[in-house]
């Protein structure tokens, strides 16, 4: 999974996964590669298959969450 900074491009295809996930404008097609953008605006990718790029982004999402729980966890004791 590679990490590239973002630039806005008039020509990209942004439309992503028809999985009707809430997630699912993150992922986007540029050149016939998947990407998904993170919370700072970087483009993550290139990924083969939309499917590829929305299950990398669910991981990541996934990793967020899980950290957020311990954190909280951590703060009621």
């Amino acid at each position: 999974m590679n990490k590239q900074t973002s630039e806005t491009h008039g020509d990209e295809d942004e439309s992503g996964p028809a999985s009707g996930n809430k997630d699912e404008n993150l992922v986007f097609e540029q050149d016939k590669l998947w990407y998904f953008r993170n919370s700072e605006g970087d483009q993550i990718g290139p990924f083969r298959y939309a499917q590829e790029a929305q299950s990398n982004l669910d991981l990541v999402l996934q990793s967020i969450q899980d950290s957020l729980k311990v954190d909280l966890d951590k703060k009621q004791r």
